[in-house]
């Protein structure tokens, strides 16, 4: 299963994907990464995997996570749910 989407806007504006697959395999990560494989073919890409290794079944692919617009805590503490998270963890 492939669920994509969209990233940004405009310039900034980059494709992901979310892959599901390999649930009824012996080896779930051989199969998901011939998915990967097969779906990214010789596109750039970054890919990202369950940090616990819990869920070998799920892959988050995006095209050109550079060309996303990135911003500093301090840009992002304009929103109060930033600013909350910041104050909490003593990271202002």
């Amino acid at each position: 299963m492939i669920y994509e989407g969209y990233l940004g806007e405009g310039e900034k504006k980059t494709k992901f994907a979310i892959i599901r697959g390999g649930l009824h395999t012996d080896n779930p990560h051989i199969a998901m990464n011939k998915a990967v494989s097969k779906y990214v073919g010789d596109t750039p890409h970054n890919q990202f995997v369950d940090i616990t290794l819990c869920d070998p079944w799920t892959r988050i692919i995006i095209e050109n996570c550079g060309n996303l617009e990135y911003f500093t805590f301090e840009q992002l503490k304009r929103n109060e749910t930033i600013e909350k998270i910041l104050k909490d963890d003593n990271l202002s």
